[in-house]
């Protein structure tokens, strides 16, 4: 490549970079950019140029390329020294946002930023140097500035990704430390009204749940509201727990995860969220299964913040995408992360309704789409369960038609579980399979639409009957008793029919 090709690929580059500190959106987390080495921002540049602004920063070197052009009289010793200076050379190049808001508030965006570029980097008395750096900046930042796909395009998450790539630190402390007296007697507040839900009064309560997402809750009676915000209140405490618990092999990390957690306490879940979204894009500089691990706990934390606010949709693409990159490293443990996620949803659905259920489903078949019943029998035959309690559940949520089809692939994956679970090989595992087939025939004789209420409740006490085989009063009382009290709920419906 050619000395003026160089010059001007490098020079757009640091361009784009010193355009990107400026023209970011000022909310989030800001870049310390004050005496970066000119190579580190050019190759923060070149990050940016890697993305979506590909073609804008393309257009950008060819316009600083026509203007070298421009000059044959340039020294080919200037131009290699130029080249040079900006591939390799470590002077800082000291532009803060700041530096550079003051420098557009010019006449001249263009050239005082170009001005002060071409300062930062070549000595003052090195006129060869300026005269050619000067035309190959300006070109570069007038296209990239002209260009609305540069500003479209040019995000903060994107400037964050190319500048914790490259070792720029990011100015996170402010948010981190700076606690005022208000903050903190709001956290001390919120953590009061949650610990002592029964002492709120009906304001509170409802402004308490309108901070957990829950829409409406005048319209709820005081006593609901209150066991909402009980059960709200158990998962706040349990997700400041899973924070404090996090394993951090950064420093970084502990920074975000203090901010995160002192958010959490005062209920600003959004900036717990993006605080911990900050947390897994530093973790995820490294990619070996520990860091996947360490990710995942980042991922889960963030899936709770979403739950704490009802938003078990957001929860369900977070807990997927944990899951599915363990896949290319290790897929048995990414069905193992989807079946406590499965387990999770189910459970938050149960309290809370909504389509945690639905969502655990999902859950549950992309599990099954990953195993071979042949290979991978033995937890193919446990995912098959876990489907079918999740179908099972919204099975008895759900009225009619829609009730009756989910039980029914319920029973389905129960008997295909039982082809692996057998009662020689797997005796427990098949006693408490067939006691969920049981209860799962027995609702399904409880549906409006069944057409033989009694062959389901038939099928169901000699469910139950197998399964008493297994379970030993005395080793396993808790089981044999459910399933003898589910057995004689069963024999007295039948005797009703007689």
């Amino acid at each position: 490549m050619s000395n003026a090709k160089d010059i001007a690929e490098h020079g757009t580059a640091l361009c784009a970079a010193a355009l990107a500190l400026v023209l970011v959106p000022a909310s989030g987390p800001a870049i310390a950019a004050a005496a970066v080495p000119a190579a580190t921002l050019g190759a923060i540049g070149f990050k940016i140029w890697r993305s979506n602004i590909r073609r804008t920063c393309d257009r950008a070197s060819r316009a600083a390329l026509e203007q070298l052009n421009k000059h044959p009289d340039f020294a080919p010793a200037d131009l290699a020294r130029a080249a040079a200076l900006l591939k390799d050379a470590q002077r800082p190049v000291d532009l803060s946002p700041a530096d550079l808001r003051q420098a557009a508030a010019t006449e001249d965006f263009n050239d005082a930023l170009a001005r002060r570029l071409a300062g930062a980097l070549a000595e003052p008395a090195d006129h060869a140097l300026h005269n050619i750096l000067m035309p190959v900046f300006a070109a570069a930042i007038a296209t990239c500035r002209q260009d609305p796909e540069f500003h479209r395009d040019l995000t903060q998450d994107l400037l964050l990704d190319a500048a914790r790539q490259h070792g720029l630190q990011l100015q996170l402390l402010d948010r981190i430390n700076a606690q005022t007296a208000a903050t903190h007697h709001e956290i001390v507040n919120f953590g009061a009204k949650l610990d002592d839900i029964a002492a709120q009064s009906r304001d509170t309560l409802e402004a308490l749940a309108l901070r957990f997402g829950i829409t409406e809750p005048e319209r709820l009676p005081l006593a609901e509201l209150r066991g909402i915000l009980i059960d709200k209140a158990k998962d706040y405490h349990r997700l400041l727990a899973q924070v404090q618990a996090l394993q951090d092999r950064d420093g970084r990390i502990a920074n975000l995860k203090a901010a995160a957690e002192d958010a959490i306490r005062a209920l600003r879940l959004d900036e717990a969220k993006q605080l911990i979204r900050d947390a897994i894009a530093v973790q995820r500089a490294e990619r070996t299964l520990a860091a996947l691990r360490d990710d995942a706990a980042l991922v889960e934390t963030e899936a709770e913040i979403a739950l704490l606010e009802g938003e078990a949709g957001e929860a369900l693409r977070l807990l997927a995408g944990a899951a599915d990159s363990f896949a290319p490293f290790d897929r048995f443990e990414a069905v193992e992360r989807r079946r406590g996620y499965l387990d999770a949803l189910c459970e938050y659905g149960l309290r809370y309704g909504g389509i945690a259920l639905a969502g655990a489903i999902a859950l549950g078949r992309v599990n099954l789409d990953a195993l071979d019943e042949t290979t991978d029998a033995y937890m193919w035959a446990m995912c098959q369960n876990d489907i079918g309690n999740a179908l099972a559940e919204q099975g008895r949520r759900s009225d009619g038609a829609e009730g009756a089809a989910l039980l029914a692939e319920a029973v389905a994956a129960y008997r295909v579980a039982l082809r692996v679970r057998t009662e020689r090989e797997h005796p427990v595992q098949w006693a408490m399979t067939l006691e969920n087939l049981g209860l799962a025939h027995e609702t399904l004789a409880e549906n409006e639409t069944s057409p033989d209420k009694r062959a389901e409740w038939m099928r169901a006490a000699q469910c139950f009957e197998a399964a008493m085989r297994v379970y030993d009063p005395e080793h396993m009382p808790y089981n044999f008793q459910t399933a003898s009290e589910a057995l004689n709920r069963i024999r007295a419906k039948l005797s009703a029919l007689s």
